[in-house]
């Protein structure tokens, strides 16, 4: 699936934001990403049309919960296989209990809260 069929399809956008389009080829074209937009700026399709485009399934891990339930329950009402988990164990940069949610057909997979938790491990070296 193409980036612009999915914003079609699962959000029902004719176009990108501004800004959205180059974080999203970057993400597909396997490049680190940072991006800083406003609130209501659209940072959540930069990730998931790259997940809904590139298969299998993506780790959302976030802080806010709350802003996790309603992007969940906009996925699935959307048609796209979403679940997540709160206050998952997870230590990334930390150990403050964060939540995550799964985006795929193996969204499911989430540990259970109180399960053995996930360990993210990032590997900052570059090849040479």
């Amino acid at each position: 699936m193409q980036p612009r069929e999915a914003l079609r399809q699962y959000f029902g956008h004719s176009d990108f934001r501004r800004g959205q389009r180059k974080l999203i080829e970057a993400v597909l074209g396997g490049r680190d990403v940072l991006g800083v937009m406003p609130t209501g700026g659209g940072k959540s399709m930069c990730y998931q049309i790259p997940a809904l485009c590139l298969g299998g399934t993506t780790l959302v891990i976030s802080p806010l919960i709350s802003l996790m339930k309603d992007q969940v329950a906009a996925l699935t009402d959307a048609g796209v296989p979403a679940a997540q988990r709160e206050r998952i164990p997870v230590l990334c940069a930390g150990e403050r209990p964060l939540a995550a949610y799964g985006i795929g057909t193996d969204a499911d997979f989430l540990p259970e809260p109180g399960g053995p938790g996930l360990i993210i491990e990032i590997d900052h070296t570059e090849d040479t």
